[in-house]
């Protein structure tokens, strides 16, 4: 799943996205647990407006590199983003987004080429339908069949209270009518910052998880630090392919460290009266599992992603 746009309802980049961003990764649903399938590492601007996004794809037991999106703005507009693959050891051109804005400042369409033979081809071209108060309901993607575009899907916008994206469904053209075909389902921390993007595929009339996009945000103050300060345990590294550091708070009580998968079931436990721990993770399957630390007057959680 790309990473590359997502808008609120103004059509600009979604919050939490161009600042304090650290990694976001990619999982795949296998059927019963959450797979890391890519790893995406951004860099900034003095601005804080995102200049790069390494990808890592996994394979076997490591990520290894395999694109690149490089962002370009005109003034403080981001205009395009060219997409590199790496192969043969150099990045190679791959895709080029040229943006355009209406005048009200709101993107008005995306027209999307593909690099072949030296030169860049026109692919599909993505436009923003918005409704009367300027907030973005649909896009029209329309594909170029080498003479002209013609179109092939809707994406439609669902927003929650606070005006924030929360589903955007996609529907394709097939046999003479529009059918569903993936919805994305947004999901945000209690600071409005987005955390994660799920894919869901339509089939036998339900949607079906798919992939699954998670983010993690860049922390001003040391792991340490921060749990004494605010008296909450942490955990680190994340995400952990062996021991896993916790931090619990320094209160003089003694505590249970849990981690259980998504599903609820308890995988390991542990008493500690120590300030701090490490839990070896490394026999588990690789997914998103979820740690908790409880006192018995109080409890905390943490999601954990194991790659």
């Amino acid at each position: 799943m790309s990473a590359l746009f997502f808008f609120n309802a103004n059509a600009q980049i979604a919050p939490g996205w161009p600042t304090k961003f650290q990694k976001f990764y990619t999982q795949k649903w296998d059927g019963s647990i959450w797979e890391t399938a890519t790893q995406n590492s951004p860099a900034f601007n003095t601005d804080k407006s995102i200049r790069s996004v390494i990808t890592k794809e996994k394979k076997n037991i490591t990520f290894e590199l395999s694109g690149r999106d490089t962002f370009i703005y005109t003034n403080t507009r981001l205009t395009q983003v060219i997409r590199y693959t790496w192969i043969f050891g150099k990045w190679n051109n791959s895709q080029r987004t040229t943006i355009s804005y209406n005048t009200a400042g709101r993107v008005s369409f995306k027209k999307i080429d593909l690099w072949s033979s030296s030169t860049w081809n026109p692919s599909y071209i993505d436009s923003n339908v918005y409704d009367n108060t300027g907030k973005l309901i649909r896009e029209v993607l329309a594909n170029y069949n080498g003479k002209t575009y013609t179109n092939s899907n809707q994406k439609y916008y669902s927003y929650d209270l606070k005006a924030r994206v929360a589903y955007k469904e996609n529907v394709i053209w097939s046999a003479g009518k529009w059918v569903k075909s993936t919805r994305e389902v947004f999901t945000y921390n209690t600071t409005g910052q987005l955390t994660d993007i799920k894919l869901q595929q339509y089939a036998a009339g339900a949607y079906n998880d798919a992939y699954n996009t998670n983010f993690e945000y860049e922390t001003t103050t040391a792991v340490e630090d921060v749990a004494v300060q605010n008296n909450e345990f942490k955990f680190y590294p994340n995400p952990c392919s062996g021991n896993l550091n916790v931090a619990l708070p320094q209160d003089n009580t003694s505590y249970n460290v849990s981690l259980f998968d998504v599903q609820g079931k308890l995988m390991l436990s542990q008493k500690v009266e120590a300030n701090d721990l490490q839990m070896d993770i490394s026999t588990l399957k690789n997914g998103i599992y979820i740690l908790q630390c409880s006192n018995g007057e109080k409890m905390q959680t943490g999601r954990i992603v194991k790659n």
